[in-house]
């Protein structure tokens, strides 16, 4: 399992890293702009393919164990890109900041020795303050038994999410649209009891389908979560023309994650 580190200097700010099997992988973006690159992407293009890692935003949670928005990620960002130790060096070296070197000393000296020696970032300060203070060494111990406690959380969260994870990542993809009813028997399956007639009033309430209609709103259609197919039928009275409301992939994966995001809720509401 992978845990954020975040380290932080008086002179360069705050370096991201995730410890991913002892070794730690630095956050690009931020490093970029602490290294005085004009742009990630030219920081990047210099570093060899083993020495940076890509990620896609659906994947980072179940890969690392945290979300975008502890990588400090905007939710729109298609993926997260990490460099690896040698490619950390890599990028110093084509840095053209004065303070590059020091920045180096700081990141071989301090970071990486405590990483590997605590598994987890502690300078000489907090070490020295941990030997020669009780109340702080109790403080530092419950801190760190508090964020094991939420580690093993998300873990667990992780793992209850992964049938999920693979759902949307198998349909997110999918090319073919289903009609509500079929949504409804996915979701049922995946023990979130619905019929159609309640996933309707679902799509209603979330202001997706206009009221008393299976039109679906334009704000459902733009953000690619329904698509209406047209067709003709025939019968005695002649040929008329209908339109069917189908779910995009896209659109299967939103209403799957927003039904066990309210079903996880109520949850914790009736354990309260």
């Amino acid at each position: 399992m992978s845990s954020l580190q975040v380290f932080k200097n008086n002179e360069f700010g705050e370096l991201k890293a995730v410890i991913k099997k002892k070794q730690p992988l630095f956050l690009a973006n931020p490093l970029a702009k602490i290294l005085n690159y004009s742009e990630p992407a030219k920081m990047l293009k210099r570093l060899d393919s083993d020495e940076k890692v890509e990620i896609k935003s659906n994947e980072v949670a179940t890969v690392l164990g945290v979300s975008f928005s502890e990588l400090g990620l905007s939710k729109y960002s298609p993926k997260a890109v990490f460099i690896t130790e040698s490619g950390l060096y890599n990028a110093i070296l084509g840095s053209e900041k004065q303070e590059a070197k020091k920045f180096k000393r700081w990141v071989t000296n301090e970071v990486l020795p405590s990483i590997r020696k605590y598994g987890t970032y502690m300078t000489d300060d907090v070490i020295e303050k941990a030997l020669t203070s009780p109340d702080f060494l109790i403080q530092l111990a419950t801190n760190l038994k508090k964020e094991k406690q939420k580690r093993v959380l998300a873990e667990q969260k992780i793992e209850e999410q992964k049938p999920l994870v693979n759902f949307a990542n198998k349909v997110s993809v999918s090319k073919n649209s289903l009609l509500v009813r079929e949504v409804a028997k996915i979701a049922s399956k995946k023990e979130m009891k619905i019929g159609e007639k309640r996933l309707w009033n679902k799509l209603r309430e979330w202001n997706l389908i206009l009221k008393n209609s299976t039109e679906p709103k334009q704000y459902g259609i733009d953000r690619g979560y329904f698509e209406i197919v047209e067709g003709t039928r025939e019968s005695s009275k002649g040929t008329f023309s209908y339109k069917t409301t189908r779910v995009t992939g896209k659109g299967q994966v939103y209403i799957i994650s927003r039904l066990q995001k309210e079903l996880s809720q109520q949850e914790v509401a009736c354990t309260e």
